[in-house]
């Protein structure tokens, strides 16, 4: 299982996508508390939740990871709140909140199956082909 190590809220923290980041996630953008194992619903309500406000999802996606790290870890309870990760977030100027969250968002699309480099390579083989 792949994870990243952070600085957050003056504390080390580890951040890891496992099935108790994406229960937390998927809880938190359903906003009924009820998870399921359907990850394309998971991804487009993450889509949804990019489009009304990324900082939001920012926030979600972050302390969603703190917590898989937690549960997985043997804890029972998060090491934050999702109000707490909320201020941290949005006390990061631009430059490091862009630098932070690509990390987060790399390690989520690797767990979840998604290889973005290789997308991006696609995408780029497209675009040649669209020029010729």
């Amino acid at each position: 299982m792949n994870a990243i190590n952070i600085n957050l809220g003056g504390q080390d923290r580890t951040i890891r996508f496992n099935q108790y980041a994406n229960i937390e996630l998927y809880k938190i953008l359903l906003d009924d508390g009820f998870a399921s194992p359907d990850m394309s619903i998971l991804l487009d309500k993450c889509n949804d939740m990019i489009k009304q406000n990324y900082m939001l999802f920012y926030k979600a996606l972050i302390y969603s990871g703190i917590v898989g790290n937690d549960y997985a870890s043997n804890k029972f309870k998060p090491s934050a709140t999702i109000e707490e990760v909320g201020e941290w977030v949005g006390q990061m100027d631009q430059q490091e909140l862009t630098e932070f969250f690509m990390q987060v968002w790399n390690l989520f699309f690797a767990e979840m199956g998604v290889n973005l480099e290789k997308i991006k390579e696609m995408e780029s083989d497209d675009n040649s082909e669209k020029k010729k």
